[in-house]
């Protein structure tokens, strides 16, 4: 990797971590990790565009559960690698221990 992709990685990695994340050495194993975290967050964040919004106060029912569904299709059709910052989260929570061994070499 060179310096550029080590200061990307670093700063995501810095990002979800914190700060104990800028001495960890960005190398390729930490890079798999990132990349085995991200692949875990899109399978959440495919499912969180089928969670329905909000109902509005004093909104009719039946209206709300259809725009809903159109909804939940059409963020479901996105073709875009957008991840949900929650699953991004609990994804990193799962894999902190890793990160951390990978930090020190084992």
């Amino acid at each position: 990797m060179d310096l550029h992709e080590q200061d990307d990685l670093r700063g995501f990695l810095v990002s979800l971590f914190g700060n104990q994340a800028q001495a960890w050495p960005m190398s390729d194993k930490m890079f798999n990790l990132t990349f085995e975290l991200l692949a875990e967050s899109a399978s959440c964040s495919s499912l969180m565009d089928l969670v329905p919004r909000p109902f509005p106060i004093g909104g009719q029912p039946i209206s709300w559960l259809k725009k809903e569904i159109r909804s939940a299709f059409l963020r479901s059709l996105k073709n875009d690698s957008s991840h949900y910052v929650v699953c991004i989260r609990a994804a990193a929570l799962q894999k902190v221990r890793e990160f951390q061994l990978a930090a020190m070499g084992v």
